[in-house]
């Protein structure tokens, strides 16, 4: 396929091979867009995704007769970029579970075995 050719015209028609043709055409610029917002490589991937969705979704907006069709990629990214970080800052901090697993300690003596607390249900009689 000729590169100078739009490709987001094809995706918004439904063309099937277009999307994977614009990831091959596209990959560097959303990831280097993706990389400068989000120093995390895992969380750049996560947000590189994010940013083809949306491309999927909005091929329909592209206009050929506009600037260039990779401007109108790098507006995307750039703005998912900023809709990710936005979202990351209003969620609350988390750390992974493992780090929390090696510090556990054993479980406290005020919890209730569950089988001594069935068998002390069961030696109760009714006017108890």
């Amino acid at each position: 396929m000729d590169d100078s050719q739009p490709i987001l015209p094809r995706i918004a028609s439904g063309d099937s091979e277009a999307m994977s043709a614009c990831i091959r055409r596209y990959q560097g610029l959303v990831w280097k867009i993706a990389r400068r917002h989000v120093a995390c490589p895992e969380d750049a991937c996560d947000l590189a995704q994010e940013i083809f969705t949306q491309l999927w979704k909005d091929a329909d907006h592209y206009d050929p007769a506009r600037p260039p069709e990779s401007a109108f990629v790098a507006l995307i990214a750039k703005r998912r970029s900023i809709d990710f970080l936005r979202k990351r800052a209003r969620s609350p901090e988390t750390e992974p579970l493992m780090h929390h697993a090696l510090t556990l300690e054993a479980p406290s003596a005020t919890i209730v075995d569950s089988d001594l607390a069935v068998r002390a249900l069961a030696t109760l009689s009714a006017a108890d």
